[in-house]
């Protein structure tokens, strides 16, 4: 028996053991006891443990494929395991403890080739030992994706990166170390098509456990010819550039974007000769290299030839420098000029200075550098132009100025009156000084100066503190465009003030809005005094306001000014206030329509003051502009009244100041309708006759009720009564008629004059009341015998 079925038999038996005693008292029954667990106890410590692996030999472990070791009794302990759980407690080599429990107990790949040790202990007898071990990777990386067979071109890129990696995946290095070798087969132009060779690649994946692996792919050059090239397109460098002709650099033939020069695999030949042309001589910088290009199929000796065209080219105009600005004088006697024209500074990129072509012209229309002679005064320019050999151009220009030296005569207007206006600021042109100055070739300006020549102006001021003097005044006359070509003369002015006042006024007419607020009319202008020589000017202003009830009218204002030389200004304003956007009676708030149920009440009780708010009277704004009048009329339609009916008011709102008589439709009176409706939802209150009973006649058909009238309360007088008994007399309110044996149920309707309706029944009853007659039959003889039963 395995230890589980030991260890119950012995529960067993100690539970007998117990049976058996207990009639012997506790004592007996205690050493039993005692003795069994202890035979239990021996039979534990007796489940003895041994370990595999020692530090000097360690067991050697292999994880799974998840970079795992799993821990179990059977590849730790030698010999029979013991019955029971066995529990392992796993140390890394500095004794940390990093997996532990019942086994199987799993450890982290982390500790490949680290020397671990793991405690095995039987848990029920606590027996232990201790296991050493070493954990190793023996599984080699898979190759998963990417290692197929391809095709290729064969002047295609045939390195890993362009041809692609296959994919390999470990279950313990994350970066498997790749390599490769190729095997070529071919170039053989008798390969079957469309290929002209193979490479036969082989990659191998290692671990780092040294665990190996491999994978075979064939790449299959696909064979190209000649109609497949592309030539590479025309190539251009500039003069100043640094010119490579490697066709590295200007291009070289091509088969799907795949250089084809060395032509190895694809059995194709490619050659070139270069021929060149220049173009700019005697330059030697610009030139065209005419590149022939010859590409040979060797599988088929088809030949292709094909012209490049490589330029170096000079396409950047010279450098070119103007000389500065140029001021030429006039000779005295002619009023022109004599000049030859400085050189401009040249250079370019890719010809040389002196073989650059140097052109000049001005545009008083002389050519070249000169000398010139007998140029006028003026302004011009002056254009250099630059040319290389390759017909670049470039140009500068330059201004070119001609200046008369000789000075102009100034004559003046010695004594000059000048009057001070109502401004009290009088400006006087220095021109207006001149009596006659002039310049032998150039026009002329004029500036003044009143300070002694401290400053000048094209014109000079005089104001009220002048008036009375005489002032000197310095007139320079100069060349225009040469102010530093000038002569003077001396003018005396005599300053005085003969102007009446002026005013700025208001604008003479205006119209305003009746609603305006013209309380302050200073918001419509006010004249500005501008006698600046007079400071006691007196101003006198009078207003007129005519104004109707409407708000119309006229406002006239009048102002008289003099000053103290007796000068009169006078202004005038005329505002006009109309009622240009008349009232519309878009802001009237009329009555609102008004519904009374069940109020039963006269008319004279609607009357507008005698209703609440929004229904009583219409709410007039107040308009400035207009003059409001309210009145209104009722039209009246019964249904049945005071219960029911319904008061049509019309009410009309109109401006006395907008409203024609004569012209009814030209607006300035509204109207509006309101209604006033009595409704009655109550019905009437009906009252019918109590139930009757009445005795059928001696035929045992009919019995016939006399009733009173069924009779109704409302607001409305006018109530019809019916009812729905066929056996009654009459149809109305009284329901007396013959009525059958059994009970009649009597429906009565009361309908007042506003559509209400009421319902009310009571039944009728007819019964034989009448008692049964007994009639004897005398001198009848019977013989009485046994009866069973008894009659009741």
């Amino acid at each position: 028996m395995n230890g589980n079925k030991e260890t119950g038999g012995m529960l067993f038996g100690a539970r007998f053991a117990n049976s058996f005693w207990e009639g012997a008292g506790m004592r007996k029954k205690n050493v039993f006891l005692l003795a069994l667990f202890s035979l239990f106890a021996f039979a534990l410590q007796a489940q003895t443990i041994a370990c595999n692996g020692t530090p000097a030999g360690p067991l050697s472990v292999g994880v799974n494929g998840s970079c795992n070791a799993v821990l179990t009794a059977d590849n730790l302990l030698e010999g029979p395991i013991p019955a029971g759980t066995i529990l392992i407690d796993v140390y890394d080599p500095l004794g940390n403890l990093v997996a532990s429990g019942p086994e199987p107990v799993t450890v982290d790949g982390g500790y490949l080739g680290q020397l671990m040790s793991a405690t095995v202990t039987h848990e029920a007898s606590g027996n232990n030992c201790t296991s050493y071990f070493v954990m190793h990777d023996a599984l080699a990386p898979v190759f998963t994706a990417n290692c197929d067979d391809v095709v290729i071109g064969c002047n295609a890129d045939m390195d890993p990166a362009s041809v692609g990696y296959p994919t390999v995946v470990d279950n313990c290095d994350p970066d498997v170390m790749l390599t490769y070798a190729d095997v070529l087969v071919g170039p053989d132009c008798s390969m079957a098509p469309p290929y002209i060779g193979q490479i036969v690649r082989t990659w191998y994946a290692l671990d780092d456990s040294g665990n190996q692996s491999q994978c075979t792919q064939v790449i299959n050059l696909e064979s190209k010819d000649v109609n497949d090239v592309v030539f590479p397109d025309d190539f251009t460098y500039e003069c100043s550039d640094a010119v490579d002709l490697d066709p590295s650099v200007t291009g070289e033939p091509m088969i799907d974007g795949n250089s084809i020069m060395s032509g190895v695999y694809c059995m194709i030949n490619t050659t070139y000769t270069d021929n060149i042309v220049y173009t700019c001589l005697p330059s030697l910088a610009s030139y065209e290299v005419i590149r022939t290009w010859t590409v040979v199929d060797n599988c088929t000796n088809q030949v292709e030839t094909y012209d490049q065209h490589i330029t170096v080219e000079d396409t950047t105009a010279p450098d070119i420098t103007c000389p500065d600005p140029l001021i030429m004088g006039t000779n005295s006697a002619t009023c022109s000029a004599d000049f030859v024209l400085p050189q401009a500074t040249v250079s370019d990129n890719c010809t040389a200075q002196n073989l650059i072509t140097v052109t000049t012209t001005g545009s008083w229309g002389g050519s070249g550098t000169g000398p010139f002679f007998n140029v006028p005064i003026g302004a011009y320019t002056v254009t250099y132009q630059a040319t290389d050999l390759c017909g670049n151009t470039s140009f500068c220009q330059v201004d070119l100025t001609i200046i008369d030296d000789d000075v102009p005569t100034a004559i003046c207007d010695e004594f000059t009156v000048v009057p001070i206006p109502a401004t009290g600021l009088a400006v006087v042109p220095a021109s207006n000084l001149d009596d006659g100055s002039y310049d032998n070739c150039a026009p002329i300006v004029f500036t003044a100066s009143r300070d002694g020549g401290a400053t000048y102006g094209t014109y000079l001021e005089f104001d009220c503190d002048d008036i009375g003097q005489q002032i000197e005044v310095i007139l320079r006359v100069a060349e225009q465009g040469n102010p530093a070509s000038y002569s003077e003369c001396d003018v005396f002015v005599d300053v005085q003030d003969k102007s009446d006042p002026l005013v700025s006024c208001p604008l003479p007419t205006l119209t305003i809005e009746c609603d305006d607020d013209y309380s302050d009319l200073s918001i419509y202008g006010d004249p500005i005094v501008l006698d600046g020589c007079a400071a006691d000017v007196v101003m006198v202003e009078d207003s007129v306001i005519t104004i109707n009830n409407c708000g119309e009218g006229t406002i006239v204002r009048n102002w008289t000014f003099t000053d103290a030389g007796g000068n009169v200004t006078t202004c005038q304003q005329t505002i006009t206030v109309e009622n240009q956007n008349p009232y519309d009676g878009s802001t009237i708030v009329w009555p609102e329509n008004y519904t009374l149920y069940d109020a039963c009440i006269e008319q004279e009780e609607l009357h507008p003051d005698s209703l609440p708010e929004p229904y009583s009277r219409p709410q007039l704004p107040s308009e400035p502009c207009a003059l409001l009048g309210v009145n209104y009329s009722d039209q009246y339609y019964y249904i049945s009244y005071p219960a029911c009916y319904k008061i049509v008011r019309t009410w009309a709102v109109m401006d006395w100041c907008s409203y024609d008589p004569y012209d009814p439709n030209s607006g300035g009176i509204w109207y509006h309708t309101q209604l006033i409706i009595m409704k009655d939802d109550t019905p009437p209150v009906l009252t019918v006759p109590n139930d009757t009973i009445v005795a059928v006649d001696n035929n045992c058909q009919y019995g016939y009720a006399d009733l009173p009238d069924a009779f109704a309360t409302d607001c409305s007088p006018f109530i019809t009564i019916t009812n729905n008994s066929p056996y009654a007399t009459d149809g109305g309110a009284n329901a007396s008629g013959f009525y059958p044996m059994g009970t009649t149920e009597v429906l009565f309707t009361a309908v007042d004059g506003c559509g209400n309706t009421t319902y009310a029944t009571m039944t009728v009853e007819v019964r034989d009341l009448k008692l049964p007659s007994i009639v004897c039959n005398s001198g009848i003889a019977t013989e009485l015998g046994y009866m069973p039963d008894t009659i009741s």
